[in-house]
């Protein structure tokens, strides 16, 4: 589904590779600060005494992280928006010139609202997937992967026991993805058939 979107990307793929970069990197500023409060807890656990220097370097170097982590976070955003609008102006683009080449006979067939519904609803929802789930889905799914790998080094048999629980949400999310498909095609054609009743209802009643 990525590939075949990605082909009204045209020149503004950079802009979603580096955004995803980016908030990766915004990922990785907020995973800092517990590493950081870690090197200052571990050793008055174990009852070793810490400078005070040790203390507020650490206080410090949260507080960049936290800082940095807001500004590549919107950073990134704001270029994933920027690329996911462009692409979807030019999907629309592109539809527009299909319609063109349609028979009319074809359009009315259709009906306005299932044609509103697909210049407006179904590409204005891919806006969330192209801004949102690319750069953010792969970075918040990099961090996980980093943070089990670690895990194994520190304890592999707490490693083990954390990843228990994939197979059970996977199997969740199997169910649910399942239950949902079969709804989904009565779901479409209810809400293409509401978009036709409304829009030829206002253009009765102008």
């Amino acid at each position: 589904m990525f590939k075949k979107i990605f082909e009204y990307a045209g020149p503004y793929k950079k802009n979603m590779y580096v955004a995803t970069v980016v908030v990766l990197v915004s990922v990785l500023m907020g995973v800092l600060p517990f590493v950081l409060a870690y090197q200052v807890i571990a050793p008055l656990v174990m009852g070793e005494s810490i400078e005070a220097s040790f203390i507020i370097l650490r206080v410090v170097l949260v507080l960049a992280c936290l800082v940095l982590q807001a500004l590549f976070y919107g950073w990134g955003l704001n270029l994933s928006h920027k690329a996911a609008y462009d692409t979807l102006l030019r999907l629309r683009t592109a539809l527009q010139k299909r319609f063109e080449k349609l028979p009319l006979g074809v359009i009315q067939d259709k009906g306005t609202g299932t044609v509103k519904k697909l210049f407006v609803d179904d590409v204005d929802s891919l806006e969330v997937l192209l801004a949102h789930s690319m750069p953010e889905g792969i970075a918040n799914l990099m961090i996980p992967i980093a943070v089990y790998v670690a895990m194994f080094f520190v304890d592999w048999k707490l490693a083990l026991l954390s990843l228990a629980s994939i197979p059970i949400s996977l199997i969740a999310m199997m169910t649910m993805y399942s239950v949902g498909m079969k709804k989904m095609g009565p779901y479409y054609m209810a809400g293409q058939k509401m978009n036709n009743t409304i829009i030829e209802y206002i253009n009765g009643m102008e």
